[in-house]
């Protein structure tokens, strides 16, 4: 390529804009970091139950990890989609009130899918998963849970990032940890694997209360405290029926959990059909 195209020999000194490196520097450093404690956030437990478990329960902890691995990737696509948008926002003065309705559907969407997920797995799993993996069930309700604060606390850091402000983001990811270090190894003795899912959800949710008063603060983004009330009692009560273990009270359930989504996520609802019918209209018209 050097040879063809001369790359290297185009590049010179005098081109270089330090107040943008410095810029750069700045932004990128406390990222790069976070990456670190994002691990030890994230990933670490599953070392920890390996080595003070064994293998058995690192691959029961594993598979019960494959069920939120769905709610992982319809997150990441929608993640990068919020990211270009929130960025291309920049100075824009009416942001905050977008960071604000973005973050009440948000959490509701995903709380919603949580909620709906949890009797739904009670439901099938008879009839799909292999018998050497019915213990990864009781695991799976905390795990959806952690998920959920893994999620909304991803969405936040992306506000942070679009406000270029990481310094603040690493602080948060770093405290997060430290906690889930911490609560893993206390807890671990006295619950076993399900010590992990419980310390993830700790450690993710700590993360998302520092960010939720920190962009309080200093954007002044709304925060849905009422709808986060409510969803912690209905997953309480959701898991309550999961753990029950009766596919027909499962069942029921899962259709209060529908009607507990379709309503929580009316408004969004109604302008999807209201934008349907307008584009049906246009369409019409031509």
């Amino acid at each position: 390529m050097e040879i063809k195209v001369g790359i290297i020999r185009k590049i010179k000194v005098s081109h270089f804009d330090n107040t943008l490196i410095k810029s750069l520097l700045k932004f990128c450093l406390p990222l790069s970091v976070n990456s670190v404690a994002y691990w030890f956030l994230a990933n670490f437990s599953q070392v920890v139950i390996y080595d003070k478990l064994g293998s058995s329960m690192s691959g029961q902890y594993g598979f019960a990890g494959k069920f939120t691995s769905l709610i992982a990737l319809a997150v990441s696509i929608f993640t990068m989609a919020w990211q270009e948008l929130s960025y291309s926002m920049g100075n824009d003065e009416n942001r905050v009130e977008y960071y604000s309705k973005f973050l009440k559907y948000y959490a509701r969407f995903i709380g919603g899918a949580i909620l709906f997920l949890i009797p739904f797995t009670s439901v099938i799993y008879k009839f799909f998963i292999a018998d050497a993996y019915q213990m990864s069930k009781t695991i799976i309700p905390i795990y959806y849970l952690s998920t959920y604060a893994s999620t909304v606390s991803t969405f936040l850091g992306s506000i942070y990032c679009a406000e270029k402000n990481t310094k603040d983001l690493f602080f948060s990811n770093a405290i997060g940890a430290v906690i889930s270090v911490t609560t893993l190894f206390a807890l671990i003795k006295y619950l076993g694997v399900h010590s992990a899912p419980i310390s993830l959800f700790i450690s993710f949710g700590v993360c998302v209360a520092i960010r939720l008063v920190q962009l309080k603060k200093t954007l002044d983004v709304k925060v849905d405290i009422k709808f986060f009330a409510i969803f912690f009692i209905m997953f309480l009560v959701t898991t309550f029926v999961y753990y029950n273990d009766n596919i027909w009270v499962n069942s029921a359930w899962l259709l209060v959990c529908v009607a507990f989504i379709l309503f929580i996520m009316r408004e969004l609802i109604a302008t999807i059909f209201k934008s349907l019918s307008s584009i049906k209209e246009r369409l019409l018209s031509k």
